[in-house]
């Protein structure tokens, strides 16, 4: 019984190094992970006060990953996802051409208020499913889904 308390919580530890991943697979269905540079635009916040129509790219550079659940895939092909905390968006300078700049999200280790204007899990994104790369959706949690057994047995004395 050591053995597995043990295990259990170095697998506990050993996942909540990177942060969003154990929260977001123990706590959420439908989330995945993206390890590629995703284009996604915004499209509403989370109060569905606004409605934007701005693209932004999500940068894995510095974690190498960035997690986001799955909302809900339309009629018209595209996927709304919402990006899980730790993240902010911002707007850099373009490494192709240094006159544009572009709109970025990245994991982040500051701490974000639920309220800050730059924190990307205040918004929900949508992207054309044609558009996902690979290794651009892996599932990060699954629920288990369990039918009990009932097996008919009849005990008869001698």
């Amino acid at each position: 019984m050591k053995n597995i308390i043990t295990i259990a919580t170095i697998f506990l530890f050993a996942t909540n190094i990177n942060g969003q991943s154990l929260k977001a697979s123990a706590l959420n269905p439908n989330v995945y992970r993206t390890k590629v540079d995703l284009t996604v635009t915004r499209i509403i916040d989370k109060d569905f006060k606004t409605v934007y129509e701005d693209e932004y790219i999500i940068k894995v550079d510095e974690l190498g990953h960035i997690d986001y659940k799955i909302v809900k895939e339309d009629d018209n092909g595209y996927v709304i996802i919402r990006i899980l905390p730790k993240t902010t968006m911002s707007t850099e300078i373009s490494k192709k051409d240094k006159t544009k700049t572009v709109k970025v999200i990245r994991h982040t280790k500051d701490k974000l208020l639920k309220s800050d204007k730059n924190n990307a899990y205040n918004y929900y994104f949508a992207i054309k499913k044609d558009k996902f790369k690979p290794m651009a959706k892996t599932l990060l949690s699954e629920k288990i889904v369990g039918i009990p057994l009932v097996q008919p047995l009849k005990l008869r004395p001698r």
